[in-house]
């Protein structure tokens, strides 16, 4: 059987496709809420990414003011440099149209570049610190797993993940098998969502 959790990640990451039917994996995949094992989803969009945590922020929560910056409306002291990438990277989505006068104005949606993400959290046997790891990736994630060594699986408080709709994987040298499987769920934080399915994408 496993010795280190490090030996558990192929027979993990062999059985995410089957079990999520996901196409594409990253391992050690590095966020602002910490380093999450394994991350997967099915659809990855061949559009342009954008890699700017503050640009993203802007895109989300900002459109009335990017409107008004592109249809040459006084915007007061907000960083026109931002607005003049955002400008650029909307233009290379095809989001841009011109009005008769030649002012532009945004004419679709701005859309993460996956449709969902899985993150998944491998521990031998320490639950408890992979329960911690797992409730930061639901920032960004639709799901969030926990993912033990099978000899130790009757340690886990299968109650404690559910009330915190974190999953459980039990993992041996067969594969892995869902214990518990949360609700799908929106991400916590959208814009870490947005930017994070932008770095998957990458």
């Amino acid at each position: 059987m496993f010795r280190y959790e490090k030996e558990m990640i192929p027979f993990i990451k062999d059985g995410v496709g089957k079990i999520f039917g996901t196409h594409y994996v990253i391992e050690e995949f590095r966020t602002g809420h910490g380093i999450a094992d394994l991350v997967c989803t099915s659809q990855i969009s061949q559009r342009p990414t954008l890699r700017n945590f503050s640009l993203i922020n802007t895109l989300l929560e900002k459109t009335d003011l990017i409107n008004k910056y592109l249809m040459g409306v006084t915007i007061g002291d907000y960083p026109k440099k931002e607005l003049k990438i955002i400008e650029k990277y909307l233009d290379g989505l095809g989001l841009l149209s011109s009005t008769l006068c030649g002012k532009k104005y945004i004419n679709g949606e701005y859309k993460p570049c996956t449709t969902e993400l899985i993150s998944i959290e491998a521990k031998l046997k320490d639950w408890k610190g992979g329960l911690i790891q797992a409730n930061r990736y639901k920032k960004y994630s639709h799901y969030s797993y926990l993912a033990i060594a099978e000899p130790f699986i009757h340690r886990v408080d299968k109650s404690e993940l559910k009330k915190s709709n974190i999953g459980l994987l039990s993992v041996s040298s067969k594969g892995i098998k869902i214990l518990v499987k949360p609700r799908k769920k929106l991400p916590e934080n959208r814009t870490a969502y947005y930017y994070n399915s932008e770095l998957f994408a990458h």
